[in-house]
């Protein structure tokens, strides 16, 4: 039997018709494969719990995409926070850090 893989990409950058053009500097793609069954599972619950920790300091009542321009803008789902308090660019690069960590681990 071959094995199945869950696979989750996203992007991020600028994407006008001009790739080349110095006003948009960045795109970045972001691809990764989990073994589906048992190491998707582990990676989702360790990934939910890296999530729900913002979630819980902002008081939110669910877990929301974690966006940093979204977390220290108070944008998008994180507009009207029931806390009233925002996180810092550095609790939200940690939280990503912690994310790209257990993703490169294959948790």
């Amino acid at each position: 039997m071959e094995p199945v893989y869950a696979i989750y990409v996203d992007e991020h950058g600028e994407t006008g018709g001009d790739l080349t053009s110095p006003q948009q500097p960045f795109y970045v793609l972001f691809a990764t494969l989990v073994r589906a069954g048992s190491p998707y599972l582990a990676l989702e619950r360790s990934l939910r719990e890296v999530a729900a920790d913002p979630a819980t300091r902002l008081g939110l009542r669910h877990l929301a995409p974690l966006h940093a321009v979204e977390l220290y803008q108070c944008t998008g789902l994180y507009r009207s926070l029931p806390s009233g308090d925002r996180l810092g660019v550095e609790e939200a690069v940690e939280a990503f850090l912690q994310i790209t960590d257990l993703v490169a681990q294959g948790v």
